[in-house]
Parts: structure tokens; C-alpha cells; sequence
């Protein structure tokens, strides 16, 4: 936890990276203000011992049930952090930033508050046509830039359950530099990788039994801060009875203020829930004005309380004198800001506020949250406003609303909000909406599922419809279609209403000619794809515009990279990357397809860095939007990856992940190609037998001649044919697996299918060696390196395991050697290739390849060698690689032995003398 000031250098200072700017919204109070302190706060000091103890942790978590003063614990935490020269901010959290975009407005918002400023961002329209992947990787990027001492406090934890924005902030946490950290406040244990980060030694837990008032800070508070004059006895006895859950403590302090006889309040209070709520009916609202008691009452519906709003909640001018008065007469009111303008209740006092009003004013709470709605909308906050209305159970008032605001939310994106707030209407209240219906259906269909879409509109007439409401349906039919991988019906439907749907209708034309172009490459109609990929171009507007430029360079990148045109697909998307990046204050523009088969070309070129970083944003993502073929690959391409650093328990993680959410969806496909990994998997670990027995769970053989058939990326080169040959060539069969392969490639070839065709050349070459035609095997293998030095290919060789890796280890020799038959071809042809490969084979399949060596170096030896050359610190170096001290000093004591180095200067020297290293 000490952490040291960066130097306040204004170069370094203007060298950070801006934070993606969302739009300013008004109720930055409530959500980016750390509460204030009470005049009762009792100093934690067990707590900032524990986090001064535990100096290499990233991430503090504070656990507990509601009323044990995490929130206090927090705000005391954050002392410490800005004592010690880190600048702070806080972002609590709610139900509603489930929502990913909306999380990451905030996140922008918070970290825009590190350096003390406030965003200027662009309005939401303008911004939020944006992927949130690209969004996400923008304040990664910020973050983890940043060069200075920094702590971002998130409260309230315990509120988020979205898998993506839970990946998100693991994410987050991984990313951190130096002198970052994150406090996370939660009622719950959260799941965000705690396990990872224990064994790296960058967690922190604070959990109950820290939590827990000990004697001396239960008498401190009662007697010292309350001033009463409780015994030893008579302390215990009530820490005893309380177990030390601070609000209960809190509360019988009160009590005890207005009693004399101590004893006998201690033998009646339990400190049970039921207690401390009897208590807060009895012994506080009960005591309290009843002009005030109906005040607080009204006002436990919002979130955030303000003088205008609460007067036009309650009918009337003088909130300002009753909000002062509550926090006067510490009534659980938390104020926001020095100047006292926003407010919040306590989470606790709040929930058992709104209890009492159910029980009190159940006939008023309808008509205060339509209070509290129409206030919102006037301030111009329609989503507050709209929340609040469905919150009234008043559809012929809440409905109206939403379809006022609907365009507008699809037009952003924001579909994960419109599902929230659908699945908040009672069954039967949209009979008769059918635009609303629709628009349902468009937000179930990236969240549960095209099936259960389909459920929501198979019964409406499209001819029935005014034109606006008939877009989005006919827009939504092949769409349908495509994500349950009815490829021909999604054609032919999709080319029928083509011409129907116009391009004023942007969201429904821009979906409709994105589903359009993946089908007609999926059934290899390369032609009209092109013809789609360019009107989509066309499209006017700046965001719809980005944004369909870069659905359309993604589907050419995907024709070009099957056809084994890599370098091609890479320049398409990295000039959407740039144009991207270019503004990311506001014109970041992408998504999770485009960033997802950006990640592949990257893979397939050896940037498994750049890749995985890519991937570990849009996985999550990926199974929220559910796209088939980029759903596939991003959870096949990082459990690839992981796999060959070592964390075989994650990739298999990563691949049951995969198969449950294909069951979810309901698609064979994606079920079929996760257990086809997981033999691939087990083959690379020499596992013949569960290699085999995933092949005869991996699907309907009829299901794979379709798939075969098919242009789809996500099974480009992972077909079941495939996979038992690979099994074959593993297994000793590897004779018999030649004829069958010979097949595939003139299939592949006569297809045009040359990325397919590559890897198959690459199986046969792995199948004539361990068939021992060593010299046919190294022919078929240089072709195949002709082909893939041609545009850049690398890991297709690397992912067929170590036979493929000795040969190519081999080739390498040969042309450094200048000896053998292969040789002038392999230097006129394949030298770049085999140059930049050797060391970068050696790193990610097996270890390092170092002729003088006597034992080689595993991929970890090599990446701290590698910033050992670079004059790190051991600290820097664990910095670096997100691995603890002891791990690096460990990995140096190997690397040490195995160059026979007695010291880091000579490890280096050694390390360049091998080419280990530049």
C-alpha cells in the first residue's frame, strides 16, 4: 500500500492516454461522490494495518453483510491512499449498471475524476453507437498507462451479476500498472478471477471477522464518540449479543441516549435483524415528527434526493429543511457533496424505509414514483424517468413513455437496458404494441437467444404493420434465422426484404444488411457480399456510418482471410482499428464481431499478446451478443492461448463456457465445435483415449458435412474430418490418415479455400514424419511455409504440437548451418519466415530452442529474461508480468542455471550470445 509519488513531471502528465468520454450525465452526485464522513466514524485501524501489510496487492475486497461499515472502511482507506500521495476516485454501483455501457460511462467518468477533472464528452447518441468493446479497451489502455499512484473505490459491488461487466473488471484489475490498486465494496463475493489473483498475491480480503467491532472500537464509539459510560461488562455483553455487527451496535448506542438503565436495554436487545428492525420502528421513525416521518417515508423511493426533486415528490418548498434536519439527527441520510446538495440513504435504513411505506402508503407508492418519473423527465433524464414509471406498475403511463424513447435506445445500442426494463412488464401488457414486441424480441435475441426471440413474434402479421414497426420485423426475421444457423432460410428471407427495408430505418437496415452479408459468405456467395459490404458503406451519418464501415471491412476480412489472403484481412482491420483510435474521446466505433476476427488475424500471425488482450475484453462480450462464428473462435482462439502458457484448467474453463452457452441458444454448432477443441486439447497433451472420446461426442457427422460445406470462419479449419485425422496421425495411425488427407486438400484447393488447405498441408507433413518419410515430410512442410511466409501465417504451424515444432526447428538449423538440400529454397523463400520464427516458436509451443544450451527455457523464462535484458528490477519485472517477487527470483535461479550465468550482466550477455534475446 505504500506507494510512492511519481515523479510530477508535466511531459509524463500529457503523456496519458485520454479516457473514452461518454456522455455527462446529471446524476454524477450520487453515483461518482464518495459519501461524507459521520461524526461517529470510528478509525479502523486493524483494517489499514491489513492493507499496509499486504503492499504487492492490486485488489482489496471488503465482504460483508449490509450494516457492517464497509462503506465507513472504504471512506478510511481512501484517507490513507490520498495521505500517501495517490489520487483516488469512487464510483458506487447499482442494479442498473448491469448494463454494460452504462458501467463503462461511469468507469470513464471515475477515472476522468483521478486526474480532477470533469468530461466534456459528446452527448449518449453520439457515442454509443460505439462498441462497448472498444470502449473497454480504451480505458484499459488508460489505465494502464496511467503513471501515477492511483486507487479507483467501487461500492456497492454486490449489485452486479452480468458476466461481462464482472469479466470487465477482471479486466480492470489485471490491467493495472504499478501503484494502481481497486477497492471493491460488496455484500457478496464477487466473481472476477479471485482465485488467480490470490496466487499471484494481489488480493486482499477484509471479510466479517475483520469487519466485526472488537471491544476496543465498540467502547471508543460508546463510550469515547457517544458519551456514554458503559463497564467492561456491560460493552461485552452487547459486543457478545451483537456479534459485532457495527449498525446494531450504532443503533443500541442510540437507544441508550435516551435511557438511564443500561442493563436492562443490553438484556433486551438482541441484535437480531427482526431487533434492529423493531428497533428503527419503534425507538427512531416512531420518535420523529410526523411531518419529517412522512418526509423520509416518500423520499425512500429515490436513489438520489435533492431539494427540487423531493418538494415535487412531496408537494411541497421546504425539502431543503428536512434534509438537514435528518442529517442533523443522524438519521442514516448520507450527504454527496460539501454543499449538501444530493443525498442518499443509508442501503439498510433505505430498504427498511420502503418496508414501512409498503405497510403505511401502499396506495401512494404508485403515484410517487410517477412523481418521481414525470421530475426526470422535465430535467431532461428520460432512462431515470422511465425506471421510475415501470417502477409504478401504471403501464398506461409507462408504456407511452418507452416507445417515446425507443427509437432513440435502439438507435444506441442500448438493447440491454430495453431487455431489463421488458422483463419488468407483466405478461400481456404488449398484446396489443407490436412495435414494442418487436423491439422485445430484437433485445431477448442478444440476450437469451434467437429461439426465445422467435417466440415473442411469430404470431405477427408484418403486412399489418405501419412501415416503421415492418422494418424492424422483417429486419429481425433473418437475423433470427442466421443466429440458429438456418443459413438458407436467413438467405432467402433476407433477400426478399431487402428492398423493403429502407435505409432511413438505420438500425433495422444496418442489422439487416450486416445478417445478409455473413450469410452470403457463409454459403460462399462472395459476390453479393461484396455488393452488401459496400452499400452497408454508404450508409449516412457519422456513427451509423463508422459503424457500418466497420461491419463491412469486417465481412471482406473474413472472405479474404478463408482464402488465405492474411495480410490483406489484417491491413482491412487494422485501418478500423486506427479509425477507431483516432478520437477516442469520442469516435471510437467497432464491436465485438469486428474486434473478435481482428484478434484472429493477429493469433494467426504470432501477436498472441496483442490477441489475448483483445480477447479477453470481447469473450464476455461475445456471449452476450451471441454472433456464432466470433462466439466460437474467441473462446477457441483463448483457450489456445492460455493452454500453451500452462493454464490448461482455464482453457477448459473457457471451452465448457463455450458448449454451456451453445445449449443455452440451442445451436449444435457451437456445442459440436467446443467438444472438437477439447479433443484438440487433449491431443496436444497426449491424451489419446478422452481425445477420442470428445471426437464421438462432437456432433452428428450429417451436422459436419453441412459445416464443412460451409464458409464459416469460426470452422474454417476445425471440422470434425479434420479432427479424426488429426486423431489418426496422433494415435499411430498415421498412414492411414494420408489418403484421406490427400482428399481434403484437393477439396480445399479446388475450393479456393487456401487457409484450410494450409493446415491441411501442415497435418500431412505431421503425418509423413511419425509414418518416418522424413524426407517427403520436409518437402510438404517447406511448401507449406512457402505459402504461409507469402502472407504471414505462423500459429496454424504452432498449434499442431511439437513434431511440427522439432521440423521446423530443423529447417531453421539448416538454413543458419547452410547445409542440407533444402536449403537455397529455404533462403531465397522462407529466410524473413523462418527468421522471425525461430524465436517465437520457441516461446509458444515448447521451450526455447538455444543451440549451446543444456536444457531450454520455458515460455515464463523466457518473457523475464526477456525484461531482465531490458534492466529491469526484480520488483519492475513482477510489475510487468502480474507475477509476485518470489516467482521472478525464481524463474532467475533457473535461468541463471541453465545459461551457467553467475549474475544478471553475464545472464544477459549469454542470452544475446544464444539470439535469446535482442
Amino acid at each position: 500500500m505504500k506507494a510512492p509519488r511519481a515523479e510530477n513531471d508535466p511531459k509524463r502528465r500529457a503523456s496519458r492516454k485520454a479516457v473514452p468520454a461518454l456522455a455527462a450525465r446529471p446524476s454524477r452526485h450520487t453515483k461518482l461522490s464518495a459519501p461524507l464522513a459521520t461524526p461517529f466514524q470510528i478509525v479502523r485501524r486493524q483494517i489499514d494495518d491489513r492493507i499496509s501489510a499486504d503492499e504487492s496487492s492490486r485488489l482489496v475486497l471488503i465482504h460483508g453483510p449490509a450494516g457492517f461499515g464497509k462503506t465507513t472502511a472504504m471512506l478510511q482507506i481512501r484517507d490513507g491512499y490520498q495521505q500517501r500521495g495517490s489520487a483516488t476516485a469512487w464510483l458506487t454501483l447499482d442494479d442498473a449498471d448491469n448494463e454494460v455501457l452504462r458501467f463503462l460511462f461511469f468507469l470513464a467518468q471515475a477515472i476522468d475524476n483521478l486526474r480532477g477533472v470533469a468530461s466534456d464528452a459528446p452527448t449518449l447518441s453520439a457515442t454509443e453507437a460505439q462498441g462497448s468493446g472498444d470502449i473497454a479497451l480504451g480505458l484499459l489502455d488508460c489505465i494502464a498507462s496511467w503513471p501515477d499512484p492511483f486507487v479507483i473505490f467501487l461500492d456497492d459491488f454486490e449489485s452486479i451479476n452480468n458476466a461481462v461487466v464482472l469479466g470487465l473488471v477482471s479486466r480492470l484489475v489485471e490491467s493495472l500498472p504499478a501503484y494502481g490498486h481497486i477497492v471493491i465494496g460488496s455484500r457478496t463475493v464477487p466473481a472476477i478471477a479471485l482465485g488467480r489473483l490470490r496466487g499471484k498475491g494481489h488480493l486482499t480480503e477484509i471479510d466479517t471477522s475483520l469487519l466485526r467491532f472488537s471491544v476496543e472500537e465498540a467502547t471508543d464509539l460508546l463510550n469515547r464518540r457517544r458519551g456514554l459510560s458503559l463497564n467492561a461488562d456491560q460493552t461485552s455483553r452487547l459486543l457478545q449479543k451483537t456479534e459485532g455487527w457495527v449498525t446494531a451496535i450504532s443503533l443500541a448506542s442510540m437507544g441508550m441516549d435516551r435511557r438511564t438503565d443500561f442493563e436492562s436495554f443490553i438484556s433486551s436487545f438482541s441484535g437480531s435483524n427482526a431487533a434492529v428492525a423493531d428497533f428503527l420502528a419503534e425507538d427512531v421513525l416512531s420518535r420523529l415528527p410526523g411531518n419529517l416521518r412522512e418526509f423520509m417515508l416518500k423520499t425512500s423511493i429515490l436513489s438520489e434526493l435533492s431539494a427540487p426533486l423531493c418538494d415535487h415528490l412531496c408537494a411541497i418548498s421546504n425539502s431543503h429543511e428536512f434534509l438537514a434536519r435528518a442529517e442533523a439527527d443522524n438519521l442514516f441520510l448520507i450527504p454527496l457533496d460539501n454543499e449538501r446538495t444530493a443525498y442518499r440513504y443509508h442501503g439498510l435504513f433505505a430498504s427498511f424505509l420502503r418496508t414501512q411505506l409498503k405497510r403505511q402508503m401502499a396506495d401512494q407508492i404508485s403515484r410517487l414514483h410517477r412523481s418521481a418519473s414525470a421530475w426526470y423527465r422535465a430535467e431532461g433524464r428520460p432512462i431515470p424517468a422511465i425506471n421510475h414509471a415501470l417502477a409504478s406498475r401504471d403501464m398506461d403511463y409507462a408504456v407511452p413513455l418507452l416507445r417515446q424513447y425507443l427509437d432513440s435506445l435502439l438507435g444506441q445500442g442500448r438493447l440491454g437496458l430495453l431487455g431489463r426494463w421488458f422483463d419488468s412488464i407483466p405478461a400481456g401488457t404488449l398484446s396489443s404494441q407490436p412495435y414494442l414486441r418487436i423491439a422485445q424480441a430484437w433485445s431477448v435475441l442478444f440476450t437469451r437467444g434467437a429461439r426465445t426471440a422467435l417466440e415473442l413474434v411469430k404470431d405477427i402479421d408484418a403486412d399489418a404493420l405501419e412501415a416503421e414497426a415492418k422494418a424492424l420485423l422483417l429486419a429481425l426475421r433473418p437475423m433470427l434465422r442466421a443466429m440458429m444457423d438456418d443459413i438458407d432460410e436467413a438467405y432467402e428471407l433476407g433477400t426478399d426484404v431487402l428492398p423493403t427495408v429502407p435505409p432511413q430505418y438505420v438500425f433495422s437496415h444496418s442489422m439487416l444488411v450486416q445478417a445478409l452479408t455473413n450469410v452470403c459468405i457463409i454459403k460462399g456467395r462472395f459476390s453479393e457480399a461484396h455488393k452488401l459490404a459496400d452499400q452497408g458503406r454508404t450508409v449516412q451519418g457519422v456513427a451509423s456510418g463508422r459503424f457500418n464501415l466497420a461491419l463491412s471491412e469486417s465481412a471482406e476480412a473474413i472472405i479474404d482471410m478463408m482464402q488465405g489472403r492474411l495480410r490483406q484481412a489484417t491491413i482491412r482491420l487494422n485501418m478500423v482499428s486506427r479509425q477507431s483510435s483516432a478520437d477516442i474521446a469520442g469516435t471510437r466505433f467497432g464491436n465485438s464481431f469486428s474486434g473478435i476476427i481482428y484478434a484472429e488475424t493477429l493469433y494467426e500471425a504470432n501477436q498472441c499478446d496483442q490477441a489475448q488482450r483483445l480477447l479477453e475484453v470481447y469473450v464476455p462480450l461475445a456471449r452476450d451478443v451471441a454472433q456464432l462464428d466470433t462466439l466460437i473462435s474467441s473462446h477457441v482462439m483463448l483457450a489456445r492461448i492460455v493452454a500453451r502458457q500452462g493454464d490448461h484448467d482455464r482453457a477448459l474453463q473457457l471451452l465448457t463456457e463455450l458448449e454451456a452457452t451453445g445449449h443455452r441458444l440451442g445451436v449444435p454448432r457451437v456445442v459440436a465445435s467446443a467438444r472438437l477443441e477439447r479433443a484438440h486439447q487433449a491431443l496436444l497433451q497426449n491424451d489419446i483415449r478422452n481425445a477420442k472420446e470428445h471426437l464421438a461426442n462432437a456432433g452428428d457427422p450429417a451436422l459436419w458435412q453441412v459445416i464443412s460445406r460451409r464458409w464459416f470462419l469460426a470452422n474454417d479449419t476445425s471440422t470434425l474430418t479434420l479432427g479424426q485425422l488429426r486423431w489418426q496421425i496422433h494415435s499411430g495411425s498415421a498412414a492411414q490418415a494420408l489418403p484421406a488427407l490427400k482428399r481434403e486438400l484437393e477439396d480445399a484447393e479446388l475450393g479456393q479455400r487456401h487457409r484450410r488447405a494450409l493446415k491441411i498441408r501442415i497435418l500431412m507433413a505431421d503425418a509423413m514424419q511419425r509414418d518416418g518419410q522424413h524426407k517427403m515430410a520436409m518437402r510438404m512442410l517447406t511448401r507449406a511455409i512457402d505459402i504461409a511466409a507469402a502472407e504471414g501465417f505462423v500459429q496454424t504451424f504452432l498449434e499442431e504440437g511439437p513434431v511440427i515444432a522439432g521440423m521446423l526447428r530443423e529447417l531453421a538449423e539448416r538454413q543458419t548451418q547452410s547445409v542440407g538440400q533444402f536449403d537455397s529454397e529455404i533462403l531465397s523463400a522462407q529466410g524473413n519466415w523462418l527468421a522471425r520464427f525461430r524465436p517465437a516458436s520457441a516461446t509458444s509451443i515448447t521451450p526455447v530452442i538455444s543451440g549451446g544450451l543444456d536444457e531450454s527455457l520455458t515460455r515464463k523464462e523466457q518473457q523475464v529474461l526477456e525484461q531482465l535484458a531490458l534492466g529491469l528490477s526484480n520488483n519492475a519485472i513482477a510489475q510487468k508480468l502480474f507475477v509476485s517477487e518470489t516467482t521472478v527470483r525464481t524463474h532467475l535461479r533457473n535461468i541463471f542455471a541453465k545459461l551457467r550465468a553467475e549474475n544478471r550482466v553475464q545472464a544477459v550477455a549469454l542470452a544475446r550470445r544464444y539470439r535469446l534475446v535482442e
